[in-house]
């Protein structure tokens, strides 16, 4: 399939599995149909594009570009609307599960939730430098937010509430959480990938007899290149 003019660095699959969104340094999204390999371009954003999510439902787009904003696309007519004016930085965003709120990173290194159907936006918390890549747990509850600045932030999204914040020596690129919410996936320069539990083990007992056993289970898990498992 030929359409990009420039390298292609995001990619998307619609819900169906029928259709394909890219995008890249030509600052242009491809929507190609599989069946017939046939595509059209959806052009404004002024930039290179570095982020694509489909709507649960098919119907919307969502992009992030280096032009610090991030669009929404009605998928059938191709018209956009931009959401997010990141002035003075990167931006990138995660879809909810429920596809009901959109979280973004702005130009300050802040860290939103928006919700798409009423367009209100509540604020959660700060990096340092720029976000890399944010990521809902399987059920919504659990937010986290990634950054260059080496910290990893998790927030309760319905108390938008600071839960914990990991923190490691290089920066942080990506970060992914295990389908059951017990494990967040933390990996940065070099091969080590870093394991940080997650959900109740966040949080201290107020049994002070349990406070040893506690502190064990906050061990960090490390697989370095040859995918053997390290102590800390």
């Amino acid at each position: 399939m030929r359409g990009h003019s420039g390298e292609v660095v995001a990619l998307a699959f619609a819900p169906d599995g029928r259709h394909l969104a890219s995008g890249g340094a030509d600052h242009v999204v491809w929507l190609w149909d599989l069946d017939s390999g046939t595509g059209r371009s959806l052009e404004g954003h002024a930039d290179a594009i570095h982020r694509i999510a489909y709507s649960n439902d098919g119907r919307w787009l969502f992009t992030s570009s280096a032009d610090q904003t991030i669009r929404r696309w009605q998928v059938a007519t191709g018209a956009a609307e931009i959401l997010v004016r990141a002035e003075g930085g990167q931006t990138t965003f995660e879809l909810s599960p429920d596809g009901r709120q959109l979280a973004f990173s702005d130009g300050n290194h802040r860290v939103w939730l928006r919700d798409l159907a009423t367009g209100a936006q509540r604020g959660l918390g700060s990096h340092q430098r720029p976000v890399s890549r944010i990521v809902f747990s399987r059920d919504g509850s659990l937010l986290v937010s990634a950054s260059l600045d080496r910290s990893a932030q998790v927030w309760e999204v319905a108390r938008s509430a600071l839960e914990g914040v990991f923190w490691q020596m290089a920066e942080i690129s990506t970060v992914a959480i295990a389908p059951d919410g017990q494990w967040l996936a933390v990996v940065g320069e070099g091969s080590t990938v870093r394991l940080w539990p997650l959900a109740a083990r966040l949080r201290a007992p107020r049994d002070t007899r349990s406070i040893q056993a506690w502190l064990a289970s906050l061990s960090t898990v490390i697989l370095d290149g040859h995918q053997r498992a390290l102590s800390p």
